[in-house]
Order: structure tokens, then C-alpha cells, then sequence
């Protein structure tokens, strides 16, 4: 039997403040209840890449940092992995 070697692809976290869409997707799989299909697959693309820390960062103005919608509201610190 031949042996395989696995490149394991070196990962950097990167701290982003995220809208409750897209934490309540990143860390339940959950869509929001009143979403569009076109607000769905927008989320879904673009959470793919994230995890879930747990902290709460308050109320923003700013766009979120995921999905980039220009919706104040609460913000929530999740990580994005990207390949370094």
C-alpha cells in the first residue's frame, strides 16, 4: 500500500464584528425567518469561511464585516479563516 502525505494549508484567523444574519448562520445554521432566496444565498456565500467566537460587541452603525450590508444593529466577533 502506498503512503499519502497531506499539505495541511497554513490558516490565519482575522478578527471581524458580524450582524445577527450572519452570526445567527455562522454559529446555528440559521437563515433569517423573514429572508429573500437572494439574502440567503448572500449569506450563505458569504459565511462560509467563518467561526464563531461568542462575544457580544455591542451596537454599530457601521456595515457588517461579513456579508457588508449597510444595517446598524448589534455586532458580534467572529473569525474568518483565510489561507496564508
Amino acid at each position: 500500500m502506498a503512503a499519502h502525505s497531506l499539505k495541511s494549508k497554513d490558516m490565519e484567523l482575522i478578527e471581524k464584528a458580524v450582524c445577527t444574519d450572519c452570526i445567527n448562520l455562522i454559529a446555528n445554521g440559521e437563515l433569517p425567518p423573514d429572508s429573500t432566496e437572494e439574502l440567503d444565498k448572500l449569506l450563505i456565500d458569504k459565511t462560509a469561511d467563518f467561526c464563531y467566537d461568542g462575544e457580544e460587541l455591542g451596537f454599530d452603525y457601521k456595515p457588517c464585516q461579513c456579508c457588508q450590508r449597510k444595517l446598524g444593529g448589534d455586532r458580534f466577533k467572529a473569525f474568518q479563516q483565510v489561507e496564508v
